[in-house]
């Protein structure tokens, strides 16, 4: 979430230190935790590609990479790492079109928040021309078609990982059992409706609905 909130500091400040260290942030934390496939862990000692951590590391690098000036000294380096995680997190994609609760491993569940911060930075690398090629919006719009079957009709969002902390990414187990379901075994947050959810819905809605509506750039893809 670090370069979300340099972002946001450097749009509503236009000071560059902001820019300069959610990028800075971001670079470090890719130097450490991107792996070679493009997927991010969630640390050194937890080596889980859990799915809203990538989507968070996504989320970031998107944001960043709007707010920074196009000079901007590591814009290039960050979107190299924007690229290798897009195009590991394609390889990645179930067949539904949704993430699963940890990234590689197609046995546990297919969950919604990561999905959506995916979503949503896909389809604005697509606007603003990061993303050339037509297949990018055939992944955007797949994951989309799938991720609105986890909306019901009172706009509530389902399943939504849980996160804490100090259990996140410490076993494989806890990541199968930490899902849809409450689990009298582990302390859960994750009722229908959980924040973590809905508000990155509302982040893919908002920017598939802008890419919809933007005809030429969907006419240049290749």
């Amino acid at each position: 979430m670090v370069g979300s909130l340099h972002a946001q500091a450097y749009k509503a400040t236009g000071d560059i230190k902001y820019a300069n260290r959610g990028a800075m942030f971001i670079l470090a934390y890719a130097e450490k935790l991107q792996q070679p496939s493009g997927l991010f862990i969630y640390d050194e000692n937890r080596p889980i590609t859990w799915g809203r951590g990538n989507g968070w590391c996504l989320g970031g690098l998107t944001e960043i990479l709007l707010a920074l000036p196009e000079e901007h000294p590591n814009r290039d380096a960050l979107m190299d790492v924007y690229q290798k995680q897009i195009d590991a997190l394609i390889n990645y994609q179930d067949e539904t079109g949704m993430w699963h609760q940890v990234i590689d491993n197609p046995y546990l569940f297919l969950e919604s928040s990561g999905t959506g911060i995916i979503t949503f930075s896909l389809a604005i690398g697509i606007e603003q021309g990061w993303l050339t090629d037509k297949s990018y919006w055939d992944v955007a719009k797949r994951a989309w078609l799938a991720l609105t079957d986890y909306v019901d009709a009172q706009g509530l969002v389902r399943n939504i990982s849980s996160g804490h902390v100090k259990l996140i990414g410490q076993s494989m187990d806890y990541h199968a059992k930490h899902g849809e379901f409450p689990k009298d075994d582990y302390p859960s947050q994750n009722e229908i409706g959980d924040f973590h959810g809905q508000a990155t819905v509302i982040w893919a809605a908002s920017a598939m609905e802008r890419l919809r509506r933007n005809e030429e750039t969907l006419r240049s893809l290749k």
